[in-house]
């Protein structure tokens, strides 16, 4: 926020669903989120490392993002989010400020690392609904994920579980209905 590049916007608020929620922040910050992290999926990925035991949560206060005056936030063209699980519920409070945007570029989860946490799927029925089509995948991140069978399986392939990414959805100008 120091040195901000043309066209960013800062603002001092939690955007979601409006009302109370929880915000567990966990001390490797890439992985805080509204969801709790599951100790199963983590096992499961080989990463006992990155489950922490006793995280808080804090009580916070979410906004919607039509709930954002356009003079504190104008109307994106582009909108990037990676909100570890949260960015559903952005789209959804954000119909209004999110029609004229060209683009959504979210993280979208195939593994489910949080209680609770929307996967990809519904994100991608709302942006659709919305008038946003998935024009492709930038990249997609994977983990090795050990088994009794790691030994005879040949290709590296079966031996990683899909987790995340970052799409892009462009709008769809060929759909009538918004």
């Amino acid at each position: 926020m120091a040195d901000p590049k043309p066209g960013t916007h800062f603002l001092n608020q939690a955007v979601g669903t409006p009302g109370p929620a929880q915000f567990y922040a966990y001390s490797h910050s890439g992985f805080s989120s509204l969801f709790p992290l599951r100790k199963s999926a983590m096992d499961y990925l080989g990463k006992p490392q990155w489950w922490e035991e006793g995280v808080e949560p804090v009580e916070l206060e979410l906004v919607g993002l039509d709930d954002i005056p356009d003079a504190d936030l104008p109307k994106p063209d582009m909108l990037k989010i990676d909100i570890q699980g949260g960015e559903l519920a952005v789209f959804q409070s954000g119909r209004e400020k999110l029609n004229q945007a060209t683009s959504v570029i979210p993280e979208v989860r195939f593994y489910r690392l949080y209680d609770d946490e929307p996967m990809w799927s519904r994100g991608d029925i709302e942006l659709e609904e919305q008038g946003f089509v998935l024009h492709k995948l930038l990249f997609a991140k994977d983990t090795v994920v050990g088994n009794s069978r790691m030994g005879r399986m040949k290709s590296h392939a079966f031996k990683t579980q899909l987790n995340d990414g970052d799409a892009v959805y462009s709008r769809n100008r060929s759909l009538k209905h918004l």
